[in-house]
């Protein structure tokens, strides 16, 4: 599992080296991920919503638009995280069940 891909190139990359690599766009409005960013309060993200503002367009600008348009699964996260979790882990074992096809039964952790 990959996270934070930005670009259609590491897309590509990932493509290339791994004959069933999905991607999976995880999309907030701008509104919900500034609130979230201001809660986590790590010393690196922006304080200002104009900082906040410009980094977006700098990941728009380097391509991460593509990367979400181009996803073969969206996800729209305003709700609660164990929402999104549920969402996420359905995706991931229904793509473990179509990857296991004719192979036997998926390796699957208790929960």
């Amino acid at each position: 599992m990959i996270e934070g891909i930005r670009s259609p190139y590491e897309v590509e990359i990932f493509k290339k080296n791994f004959n069933e690599f999905k991607v999976i766009a995880i999309h907030s409005t701008p509104n919900t991920r500034f609130k979230r960013l201001k809660r986590r309060m790590r010393p690196d993200d922006s304080r200002e919503e104009s900082d906040f503002k410009l980094r977006d367009q700098r990941e728009l600008n380097f391509g991460i638009g593509s990367v979400i348009a181009t996803a073969d699964y969206m996800v729209v996260n305003e709700g609660p995280l164990k929402k999104i979790k549920n969402i996420i882990r359905s995706i991931l074992e229904n793509e473990m069940q179509n990857n296991c096809k004719g192979q036997g039964k998926p390796n699957r952790r208790p929960r």
